[in-house]
């Protein structure tokens, strides 16, 4: 039987975005499920419980890939408690902001940390950023002021503006989350 590699990598791409999609539905319903749930549960429990329901499927698609324990060995332990800490960090911030601000702003400012890691790849990896990406950082602050001030500026009292800052705490934490894990990589 012949091997078809463009069959395969149109599986892949298809593969790719059907799981983009269900990724984007699953942390759309998690938030949402959050934000419903705010008043009635500590946000230290909720965070514990999120991670204890994240962790699950991990080990048993580790288990059925047989990489169960041996996925879990690193050459750089503190690497990894260092972005454990931050992911922990991005996590409570996003989680909290979602009690101070409407769900649509706190999800609106998060998006700001593919901003942010455009600017920490040229900082930390020393990349180059062409016209383009550059243009396409200023658009992204663009369409957030456009998107939040108004409503922001309607109502911007103390409770918001540490929504706010919660909100950014996450955007900066996870992108700093997503340069030490390219670390991890990079230094094997």
């Amino acid at each position: 039987m012949r091997f078809n590699q463009k069959n395969t990598d149109n599986h892949s791409e298809l593969l790719g975005i059907n799981l983009k999609i269900l990724s984007g539905i699953s942390f759309s319903l998690m938030y949402g499920f959050i934000k419903y749930l705010n008043n009635d549960i500590p946000l230290g429990q909720v965070v514990f419980f999120r991670s204890i329901v994240a962790l699950l499927p991990l080990i048993l698609f580790l288990i059925l890939t047989s990489d169960f324990p041996s996925a879990l060995y690193t050459h750089h332990p503190w690497q990894h408690v260092k972005r454990c800490l931050l992911g922990t960090l991005a996590m409570f911030a996003a989680f909290a902001a979602l009690h101070y601000l409407p769900l649509a702003e706190a999800m609106a400012i998060s998006y700001l940390s593919p901003v942010f890691i455009v600017i920490m790849a040229m900082y930390f990896f020393k990349e180059k950023i062409n016209v383009s990406r550059l243009l396409g950082v200023i658009l992204g602050i663009t369409g957030l002021l456009i998107m939040t001030v108004p409503n922001f500026s309607a109502h911007a009292d103390n409770r918001t503006l540490l929504g706010i800052a919660l909100s950014l705490t996450f955007s900066y934490t996870d992108c700093r989350c997503t340069v030490a894990g390219t670390s991890i990589i990079e230094n094997r």
